[in-house]
């Protein structure tokens, strides 16, 4: 187990230095790197950490109150795997 800790603290230091960061932006600009992405986005993991920063992010918009509510309310309802109910003045 010391082992493992020992190898996250060595990748924690790597990726602080302009090296390891440079290495991560080029992996994750190859091919390889995108497919990963894609993946974990895909994932109900990836889907929950998306939708939890786009609620960060829409806070920070420059959007009225009920903007941002109508954003955060669909965003929650599909973080909890519900589909959005249609906006009131949507013809149906």
């Amino acid at each position: 187990m010391g082992l493992l800790d020992n190898l996250g603290g060595g990748m924690s230091g790597m990726l602080q230095t302009p090296e390891g960061q440079e290495m991560v932006k080029k992996f994750l600009g190859s091919p390889e790197g995108q497919n990963m992405i894609v993946g974990y986005v895909s994932s109900p993991e990836g889907k929950k950490l998306l939708g939890t920063m786009l609620l960060g992010v829409v806070d920070r918009l420059n959007l009225s109150p009920d903007q941002k509510q109508m954003i955060r309310s669909i965003a929650e309802q599909q973080l909890q795997g519900s589909a959005p109910s249609p906006a009131p003045d949507t013809p149906q």
